[in-house]
């Protein structure tokens, strides 16, 4: 019987082993096991990012697809078991971390209901949700899925990253109308 399975094992391809064991929030399965979802880091991050990566080290961190485990301290303190869940620290990893952490699916963005149990929200892409098309009707149909739960959005993602534009007057009409959050 051995030999048999020593014999066939050349003809199996490789198992990828996924590892995302303790806290599979923000994931989703695949035949492998458990990987990260587009919402996981579907957001910014509060902090600084030199600041979240010093606190949350890794050398992987949560990526759409990925099945590396997010770092332990996201999830987990020094005074409570290793792989045990610690509110607190989970707290606070979401409040000022949730990107470097894959936990953007846990933040108030995404803490409403999607409005109609017949619209098929789970299908709905990364894509679908930020394209300038159909923002407005999955803002209204899929705020849940689509991290759109806060009343006000900017209509330009990129926003948040150019605060710069905030000191340039003539933006003025341009910020009134696209960058309503930030």
């Amino acid at each position: 019987m051995i030999l048999l399975a020593v014999a066939l094992f050349p003809i199996f391809p490789a198992i990828e082993i996924i590892t995302i064991k303790d806290d599979h929030n923000c994931t989703e399965w695949n035949p492998n096991g458990f990987v990260y979802s587009w919402q996981a880091v579907a957001c910014q991050n509060v902090a600084d990012e030199s600041f979240c990566k010093s606190i949350y080290p890794s050398t992987v961190y949560p990526a759409i697809g990925g099945g590396e485990n997010r770092p332990m301290q996201c999830y987990s303190s020094p005074s409570t078991p290793p792989g045990t869940i610690d509110q607190d620290a989970k707290g606070a990893a979401i409040a000022g971390c949730p990107r470097t952490c894959g936990y953007c699916c846990q933040t108030h963005a995404f803490s409403c209901q999607d409005k109609n149990e017949n619209m098929a929200c789970w299908t709905v892409t990364q894509a679908q949700c930020i394209s300038p098309k159909w923002r407005d009707f999955f803002t209204e149909e899929c705020p849940a899925t689509c991290g759109y739960c806060d009343d006000c959005y900017d209509l330009n993602p990129e926003c948040p990253k150019a605060p710069g534009i905030f000191a340039d007057f003539e933006k003025v009409p341009y910020l009134a109308n696209f960058v309503l959050k930030t």
